[in-house]
């Protein structure tokens, strides 16, 4: 059964924007048990909410970061739910949108939401595609939409010089030392037992293929790029984890107590070179301002002061 119908107002001065999301398992990445975690680490209803936050809707601001202190950007934190306005497509019209936007997953509301607003169909995370193009293709149809083309291709060039920096400086820092760096283990824990483990298809995949660096899990993972696991299958594979917080309850401490953790690649062997990393959270599942965040906070750790980027890294948000 569908969930009511839940409608995310971006609007830009007197324009506006709707996202729409709907809280069935399609809607949702799978193994989410029906929630989403929140990038500042709480629970969130798989259904979006209601909200207006001039400019900032598109993500097309190459000066800030909408993952840094955004608890409202992913439906989280604060924000009218459109439950609470009955739970249809109503409010949307009262605000007279001038576009809404949707995922392919649920082109079945089109229809519906057309009688308001024209509706535009926009994919992020679409299986057997080039993740990273994708990300850009999408990033230039939210510039056509917006008439923000200009900060679009700032955006996707900044962007991509970035992760261009960190490949040439970690193949200078390789060539220094004589040592690549470890195939890595991008997590999320689901609780102190299982976790997302992220792989092909993932934001996360795609920005440590453009860092050069290889992903130690090649099992199988759904449209959005990862696979729910527990720790046991973690303990034979070699590599480098990554653990994108939050943290499971009691948080390194409880880790600390945790036998299967403990049995963890570089945990075990008690090294710094391939002790386990830590970031603060990543929206997993976002566009180029999360793999720009991902990307930055993961070369913090890995590149050390001797080596020299190349090109444009920063792009104002870090």
């Amino acid at each position: 059964m569908m969930n009511p119908v839940t409608l995310k107002d971006t609007s830009s001065r007197s324009r506006c924007r709707y996202e729409v999301a709907v809280g069935t398992d399609q809607s949702e990445p799978a193994g989410g048990g029906g929630r989403q975690r929140c990038h500042d680490g709480r629970d969130s209803p798989a259904t979006g909410r209601l909200r207006r936050s001039p400019h900032r809707g598109t993500g097309l601001d190459p000066g800030r970061d909408p993952d840094r202190n955004r608890g409202t950007r992913h439906g989280c934190g604060s924000g009218r739910d459109l439950r609470k306005l009955g739970g249809s497509t109503g409010a949307a019209a009262g605000h007279a949108p001038a576009d809404i936007l949707i995922s392919p997953m649920l082109s079945s509301l089109a229809p519906r939401l057309s009688a308001i607003a024209p509706v535009t169909s926009i994919a992020i995370y679409t299986p057997d595609a080039d993740t990273w193009q994708t990300l850009v293709k999408a990033t230039r149809q939210l510039g056509k939409l917006t008439q923000r083309e200009p900060q679009a291709e700032q955006l996707i060039r900044l962007s991509t010089a970035r992760l261009a920096g960190y490949n040439a400086a970690l193949r200078q820092q390789a060539a220094r030392k004589g040592q690549s760096p470890l195939p890595l283990l991008m997590v999320q824990f689901m609780d102190d037992r299982h976790v997302r483990i992220f792989g092909d298809n993932s934001l996360f995949q795609a920005v440590i293929e453009r860092m050069g660096i290889a992903n130690a899990w090649q099992g199988d993972t759904n449209a959005w790029g990862f696979a729910t696991v527990s720790l046991e299958k973690l303990v034979t594979l070699k590599g480098r984890m990554v653990v994108v917080e939050p943290l499971p309850p009691g948080g390194h401490q409880a880790l600390a107590h945790n036998g299967l953790w403990q049995a963890m690649p570089g945990v075990r062997e008690n090294s710094q070179a391939s002790a386990p990393l830590f970031l603060p959270p990543v929206w997993s599942f976002g566009a180029l301002p999360s793999a720009n965040r991902f990307a930055a906070l993961l070369a913090s750790h890995l590149i050390d002061d001797e080596a020299t980027l190349e090109g444009e890294t920063t792009d104002g948000n870090h």
